[in-house]
């Protein structure tokens, strides 16, 4: 019983070492959240960054160019099966 006992405390240990330098190690190079990495709360009180993309005849659009109007960006990429 007690080689049992000593066995558990030892799986423990090293369960919980394991844990901790998982943890240091995803803190330092997983990205953090979406509301740090995007600024949520920034982007709520002083809006989207303007930004340029080519619509279908090549023309550049701006974002600022529908000031006040919704507008729906989708993305997708030619290669990808399901998006065409």
């Amino acid at each position: 019983m007690k080689l049992y006992l000593k066995a558990f405390v030892v799986t423990l240990l090293v369960g919980i070492g394991l844990a901790f330098l998982f943890w240091k190690w995803s803190e330092s190079t997983l990205p953090k959240t979406a509301q740090t990495m995007l600024k949520m709360d920034e982007m709520e009180t002083k809006g989207i960054p303007n930004f340029t993309v080519n619509d279908l005849d090549g023309k550049p659009v701006q974002l600022k160019d529908f000031g006040g109007q919704a507008v729906i960006v989708s993305f997708w990429a030619s290669w990808c099966g399901p998006c065409l």
